[in-house]
């Protein structure tokens, strides 16, 4: 996909060095007028910001491609947040992202004056539920409940209209700038590498106080770690036939301690360990279907025969409870989806509706603790229907790449993927670990769900690689 832009921009504005000079420029002003206003001991941390600030640009400019791979020491390793002054806090994972699809957008418009997209079935759709979801940030303003007394504050309306648009944009960046198989590959191993390292100190007992030290403690929290950790591992470990032996073992291996790990850590975590056994039987039946019979028929029975035993482990009280309180809230989302189905109530919004409705007795906020239902309350059925249309495209080129590609590498990440997006959309029902919800999985949880999105940039880099071979 081409567009090219007229030119009306001046030859300064298309040359990223007049940019760099502007920026310093501004912000030199800018400092100015603030240390003019607040006291002096600020100084140094401003200019210390700043600093960073102009290296970032320069680096994201400069090396766009590795400075995607660099979310995934940043989402492992960085911790900090910026306040905002409400409950919403910007961590750098999210402040990255933003600056990432800022530059990429900067330099189609104002650069290369053209928009240009590689082919893929993921474009239309991805534009699609982007345009849904600015739709539904200008309805947000709308009174879609006359009984509403409240409503969220504009940085957490913004917060949750960036979560939604940020996931897709990143993947959209991923897609047009790792250019070659070879960024994929190096993305792909460095997040391995930090995923597993991850793993590893959780599971050594004598090293488990080292993991709140180095690295952030949000990913063992969040199914989407889980299932891309297992379903990556194992999808180079069934179909690249080009590595060895003893590291094809070890990855598959990571897998299936994953899954013992949290099922004996955490077994009524049922979206944790559910999405990894799901990644783990799609990808056995993508690999030889009757050994996924093989294996099913003894396990469902093994299942059937202690179905006592293991509901009283998995389901207890708190899981139970847990159950019937969502179940409660779906005649709520039901009249709130009436009140505006078509382009939803906006980003945020329904979280301060929900309290006009009676829930067991109480006039309380809550989430839906389900991805499906926010997005649907949020960007209504234009944004549904486009973000399931979306992740039909992602599926097709999967299923294409999988068939299509001799490359060992491409074929264990076109299968693991297409694993990982049944995982992630099963956990979908659970949570809003996909695209997280501002006051539930939050901005925090965007530093994992960030990397299921950068996979499937990945996906469609790769896709459009082999077509390119093709032609």
């Amino acid at each position: 996909m081409k567009i090219t832009l007229s030119n009306k921009f001046p030859a300064a504005f298309r040359d990223p060095a007049w940019w760099l000079k502007f920026s310093l420029a501004a912000g030199a002003l800018l400092m100015a007028v603030y240390i003019g206003m607040r006291p002096h001991s600020q100084l140094p941390r401003l200019v210390a910001l700043l600093t960073v600030a102009a290296g970032a640009w320069i680096l994201l400019n400069r090396y766009p491609a590795a400075s995607l791979i660099a979310l995934v020491p940043l989402g492992f390793l960085v911790e900090r947040q910026l306040g905002t002054g409400t409950n919403v806090a910007l961590n750098s994972t999210f402040l990255m992202t933003i600056a990432l699809v800022g530059v990429w957008l900067a330099r189609m418009l104002i650069v290369e004056r053209e928009v240009r997209l590689v082919r893929s079935p993921f474009n239309l759709p991805a534009v699609v539920f982007i345009a849904a979801v600015s739709l539904a940030w200008v309805a947000s303003f709308l009174p879609w409940l006359a009984s509403a007394t409240e409503k969220p504050s504009l940085p957490a309306q913004l917060g949750a209209y960036l979560l939604y648009v940020l996931s897709i944009a990143v993947c959209l960046v991923a897609a047009n700038t790792w250019n070659s198989r070879k960024w994929v590959r190096a993305f792909t191993w460095v997040y391995m590498g930090f995923a597993t390292l991850y793993f590893l100190v959780q599971v050594i007992p004598w090293s488990f106080d080292y993991v709140k030290l180095i690295f952030v403690d949000v990913p063992t929290g969040n199914a989407i770690y889980w299932a891309l950790l297992a379903s990556m591992s194992l999808g180079q470990a069934l179909f690249n036939q080009q590595v060895k032996r003893h590291w094809r073992f070890l990855m598959g291996s990571m897998a299936v301690l994953a899954f013992i790990f949290i099922l004996a850590r955490r077994p009524e975590w049922l979206a944790g360990w559910l999405s990894v056994l799901i990644a783990i039987f799609v990808l056995i039946w993508l690999w030889d279907w009757r050994f996924g019979i093989l294996a099913g028929v003894p396990g469902i029975a093994l299942v059937w025969m202690n179905y006592a035993s293991l509901y009283a482990r998995f389901f207890n009280e708190t899981q139970i409870w847990s159950s019937y309180t969502r179940v409660v809230t779906w005649p709520i989302v039901w009249e709130l989806f009436k009140a505006n189905p078509i382009s939803g109530l906006g980003p945020a919004n329904y979280h301060y509706y929900v309290s006009n409705y009676s829930f067991l007795g109480f006039f309380l906020r809550f989430n839906t603790h389900n991805n499906y239902f926010d997005i649907l309350l949020q960007a209504g059925l234009i944004g549904l229907l486009s973000f399931l249309w979306l992740v039909a495209a992602i599926f097709l080129i999967g299923w294409r790449l999988r068939k299509s590609s001799s490359d060992g590498f491409t074929r264990g990440y076109a299968n693991g993927m297409l694993a990982a997006l049944v995982a992630v959309m099963a956990s979908g029902f659970m949570a809003d670990y996909l695209l997280p919800f501002v006051y539930n999985i939050g901005i925090n949880g965007f530093q994992v769900s960030v990397f299921f999105w950068l996979f499937a940039g990945g996906l469609v880099s790769l896709y459009a690689a082999e077509n390119k071979q093709d032609a």
